[in-house]
């Protein structure tokens, strides 16, 4: 069975790329150079074994036209060319200059590919567009239908360009012409509500789709895990593959920090890095390289992977530097301030979401100096008048407890009988919110959402220069740490 499976794959090569030496046509000027890995290509793009989706797939046929796109030529795969082009994209784009197609370079196009979708980058940023008002909408006529599966609708100015685009083709093309079946639409536009209930009754909501989603987010958030362009990528001979497995658990990590489940990392990505000491992202060589410094300084074995043990080490960290963290620990419940070291909000500092008045006066003075830094360094917070506003300060304990004690909440997560709010130097600061969330919304998506932020990286990477320590749970949640200063007394 394999001899003749051998056989017709040697056959296959031959045929398909045949003279791979030959230098008769342009495709085969430099056989010389690139001969041989274009037989290595001839062999890979019919026999690879890999899973670019998923499931396991032999050779990369069914890619090569959009390969052949993007190296801008349309030699074939087994030539010397394609292998010489191949090799000018790797070395453009980091990888090594091989001239050999491999998972790497296919993830590298891959995320170049899925960059250019606009509807993709808006899935990352947490969005889901919404359909267009049923005035934009035109109905196809029945030649432009499938039969397979109708469909009617597309917006106006798609409609427009699909049928520019198919007339071209046809004038183009004999065999389009030949064929009106080809280039007919069996999907266009889909109602989200009869969409979202198809799903649900097909059962197929998390298959195939959602994966093939995970994994071209993982892609375009580390664009290139292999790229070397940049000091991200400096290491990657050495840690390569535990960048690689850093950015599949990045976002596919099933674990439960926090008591309920949660798929991914990547909402707490910015403190990581921050107390990795690097810029680079969760995906990258460097980001491996300083996590396993980080494992061994504290005991760990230094795989430079991500798993929860390192999580627990780091959640540690975080939580010794909040003073009232560490009172709880000794059974205490830090008193409130007196009235007098209270000073009021102006309207501007208050969300509108939940109002609040009162902080520590020499907290209110550092989140001032903290805002105005924000808005002169960042433009999005400057743009944004809401961003950093503050919707909860310092509340009083009788009335927060009463208030945890109706809701049933006194033992959860996002308040107790005893709230760091008490104590005036705790602030939540409104970072953003997910669509369809609240302010400080717990749900995992939302947290992501807050913490992939202008916002919120700033916080990380400076709050720390006005006093202020987060709350790795809740991204809106600051503390501010020093003591109380008496030359902010009336």
């Amino acid at each position: 069975m394999w001899r003749s499976c051998l056989a017709f794959l040697t056959l296959w090569l031959v045929l398909a790329f045949a003279g791979v030496a030959r230098a008769a046509g342009p495709c085969h000027t430099n056989a010389d150079v690139w001969g041989e890995e274009a037989l290595a290509n001839a062999a890979s793009a019919y026999g690879l074994e890999w899973a670019p989706f998923g499931a396991t797939e032999f050779g990369w046929m069914a890619y090569a036209p959009l390969i052949q796109q993007e190296l801008h030529t349309q030699c074939g795969p087994g030539t010397p060319v394609f292998a010489s082009q191949l090799a000018g994209f790797q070395q453009t784009h980091g990888l090594a200059p091989t001239g050999l197609f491999d998972a790497g370079t296919f993830q590298v196009l891959r995320g170049l590919w899925q960059e250019r979708r606009p509807f993709v980058m808006a899935r990352i940023r947490g969005e889901c567009p919404d359909p267009p008002p049923i005035n934009q909408l035109g109905y196809l006529v029945a030649s432009e239908e499938h039969a397979d599966r109708l469909t009617r609708l597309l917006r106006r100015d798609v409609l427009d360009a699909y049928r520019r685009m198919v007339a071209a083709a046809r004038a183009e093309v004999p065999e389009i012409a030949a064929d009106p079946e080809l280039l007919q639409i069996f999907s266009g536009f889909r109602d989200p509500e009869a969409d979202a209930a198809r799903c649900a009754q097909q059962g197929n909501c998390d298959g195939l789709r959602c994966l093939a989603f995970l994994t071209l987010w993982l892609v375009l958030a580390f664009a290139g895990v292999a790229r070397a362009a940049g000091p991200c990528h400096t290491n990657a001979d050495v840690w390569g593959e535990e960048a690689l497995a850093n950015a599949a658990s990045a976002y596919g990590l099933e674990w439960a920090p926090f008591g309920a489940t949660e798929f991914g990392w990547m909402a707490y990505a910015p403190l990581i890095q921050q107390e990795l000491h690097t810029q680079c992202g969760p995906g990258t060589p460097v980001f491996a390289s300083q996590l396993a410094g980080f494992q061994q300084t504290h005991g760990l074995a230094p795989t430079g992977l991500f798993d929860a043990g390192t999580f627990q080490v780091l959640r540690g960290l975080w939580q010794e530097r909040r003073p009232f963290v560490m009172a709880r620990i000794r059974g205490e419940c830090p008193d409130p301030p007196p009235i007098n070291q209270l000073g009021y909000l102006v309207a501007s500092e208050e969300h509108a979401d939940r109002l609040t008045r009162l902080l520590r006066r020499d907290v209110l003075d550092a989140y001032r100096r903290m805002v105005a830094a924000a808005r002169a360094e960042v433009p999005e917070i400057a743009a944004d008048p809401e961003l950093l506003q503050i919707f909860s300060g310092f509340r009083d304990p009788e009335a927060d407890a009463a208030r945890c004690a109706q809701q049933g909440n006194c033992d959860g997560l996002r308040r107790a009988v005893c709230s760091p709010h008490r104590t005036g130097a705790a602030v939540d600061l409104y970072v953003g919110q997910a669509p369809g969330r609240g302010v400080d919304s717990t749900a995992a998506a939302s947290r992501e959402y807050m913490a992939r932020g202008a916002t919120y990286r700033w916080l990380v990477a400076n709050a720390g220069r006005f006093g202020f320590v987060p709350y790795v749970y809740e991204p809106w949640h600051w503390e501010y740490v020093r003591p109380w200063d008496p030359s902010f007394a009336p």
